[in-house]
């Protein structure tokens, strides 16, 4: 992959710490698309604050590339940054703040990175002690219990101890999650935010976060035309009037119903879609079939032990497509 046409990119890369942690940029549509980014925040004189964090280790490098994504997004859309040292919260300051249109000018931004790396529970490290060390997507089947949720109500509560309360408010979640919070077949989101889980109010069902305006989930994925992004915005109904997010601000990404159904309906929903076929090469005699199979055959295949999955493959193999 050339650097020469991506000084910035180039600049970011030397004397890097991530450099061989991982495959970063991973491909020639990203690495584009991180030399745009960066010139976007070269032009509002933040490159230097931020380069420091960018030669990091790979999961600093991400938690700033998360920041720089969401700024630019926002710039995209009317919202260009129009402070970095915003007014402080309880605790500490949030990213940035941005124009909006409204009797207050301006909003106050807070970006969390969730990482596929908390979902590595001490059952897995346990089988797997080098597991968060190892690439996010493995070319084998891998089954794990992972709990979404959990990291959006993590981000909401963290959030709201940086942000101001006197100014309009919104956290935005880049996540890495293994399933990116925007790809989930059910809403998790609006299940976090506005229903009952694990015997606790959503976030946003009374006013234990009343400071926060709103979540976005900022989702970004490379595809033949470059980097697209996925962007759903969640108002907190019961929210200080103060922190509000103005009706001009985000209008068409504003959810009104869950994205696809609500999470009452559970596995049912799930299993009624197409599952996706899996980007990788399957070098273990598995063909494409085998996980839309998988689908079709057992009535929750994200509840299979690693065991389970050991026996089931090489029967598959076999032609044998009878559930084990």
């Amino acid at each position: 992959m050339t650097l020469i046409r991506r000084p910035l990119l180039a600049l970011m890369t030397n004397g890097a710490r991530w450099v061989g942690q991982d495959a970063f940029p991973g491909s020639e549509l990203a690495a584009d698309a991180i030399e745009e980014w960066l010139r976007f925040i070269e032009s509002t004189g933040r490159l230097g604050h931020y380069l420091p964090r960018l030669r990091d280790r790979a999961a600093v490098r991400d938690e700033a590339l998360a920041e720089i994504q969401a700024a630019y997004f926002l710039d995209r859309q009317g919202h260009p940054v129009v402070t970095w040292d915003p007014p402080k919260g309880p605790r500490g300051v949030c990213e940035f703040c941005v124009a909006v249109a409204g009797a207050v000018p301006t909003m106050a931004v807070e970006v969390k990175a969730p990482g596929w790396e908390a979902d590595i529970t001490a059952d897995v490290l346990r089988s797997e002690p080098n597991r968060r060390k190892q690439p996010k997507y493995k070319a084998c089947v891998e089954s794990r219990w992972t709990g979404p949720w959990e990291r959006v109500r993590k981000a909401v509560e963290d959030a709201c101890e940086q942000l101001p309360a006197t100014i309009p408010t919104l956290l935005v979640i880049n996540d890495d999650l293994v399933l990116n919070l925007n790809r989930f077949p059910i809403d998790v989101v609006w299940g976090t935010l506005y229903e009952r889980r694990s015997g606790r109010p959503g976030c946003f069902a009374d006013a234990t976060f009343d400071g926060l305006g709103a979540v976005g989930i900022l989702n970004i994925e490379y595809r033949n035309i470059g980097a697209t992004f996925t962007f759903r915005l969640y108002e907190n109904p019961l929210c200080r009037p103060e922190v509000r997010l103005p009706e001009s601000v985000l209008p068409g990404y504003r959810q009104r119903t869950p994205a696809i159904g609500p999470p009452s309906t559970g596995w049912e929903v799930i299993r009624g879609l197409k599952p996706p076929v899996p980007q990788i090469v399957l070098s273990d005699g598995l063909d494409d079939e085998f996980f839309p199979w998988l689908f079709r055959t057992y009535e929750d295949p994200t509840r299979l032990s690693p065991k389970d999955l050991d026996a089931i493959a090489p029967a598959y193999r076999a032609g044998r497509r009878e559930k084990l």
